[in-house]
């Protein structure tokens, strides 16, 4: 049986998609930065990649980086290699310490 809570979602997941197929990322964007970290993170990964990257870049970095800590280690590669050198700068300077270490230990000795 589908709860409250996952029809919500898949309504609002849908909401989300659909501006971004029509271009709106502004639109889309203002759905979901109402949203808790995690639920940004998982709202992404659901995305196709070009969509998802589109939809992360446009978030403020604080929002960007609070999303990015929640997100899987696959879709933070995605992320990672789509969002340009200038927007990762703005990432790794916002990150804890902590997370920042985490971060650079699981990229490949090439990327570091």
């Amino acid at each position: 049986m589908v709860t409250d809570h996952e029809l919500l979602t898949d309504t609002f997941e849908h909401r989300i998609h659909e501006h971004l197929k029509a271009g709106e990322v502004r639109e889309a964007r203002e759905l979901l930065v109402v949203r808790p970290a995690a639920d940004r993170a998982d709202i992404l990964a659901e995305l196709p990649m070009r969509e998802m990257v589109a939809l992360f870049r446009s978030l403020p970095v604080p929002v960007a980086t609070e999303t990015f800590v929640y997100a899987d280690a696959s879709v933070q590669r995605q992320l990672l290699g789509g969002i340009g050198d200038a927007r990762l700068t703005e990432l790794l300077a916002h990150l804890e310490p902590d997370d920042r270490t985490s971060l650079l230990a699981k990229l490949p000795a090439s990327t570091v």
